[in-house]
């Protein structure tokens, strides 16, 4: 990874994204994002979303570090960054 880019914990995402930090956490608040990705292609360190509840059957498949979603998402197999506005936060975090 290049030092240009900064490195966020999952805390420190949630954090500026304004997310609700949930879900199954464990230690994973430390955890380090490696990257952002869809739903199907996420890999560990990244981080996903999800926003059309057509998609939610896929959840229990992926491999992101954290998913970006509203409070419909109540579990999953990874931490969950509660948010009002998916659509908008998912933006955000490929920004940083």
């Amino acid at each position: 990874m290049s030092d240009t880019f900064p490195v966020l914990t999952l805390q420190e995402l949630a954090d500026r994204l304004g997310c609700r930090l949930e879900g199954n956490v464990g230690d994973g608040s430390a955890a380090r994002v490696t990257g952002v990705s869809g739903l199907d292609e996420a890999a560990p360190g990244d981080v996903t979303f999800l926003a059309n509840p057509a998609y939610a059957p896929r959840v229990a498949q992926t491999r992101a570090l954290a998913i970006i979603a509203n409070d419909a998402l109540q579990a999953g197999p990874c931490a969950i960054l509660g948010s009002s506005n998916p659509y908008l936060a998912f933006p955000r975090a490929v920004a940083l």
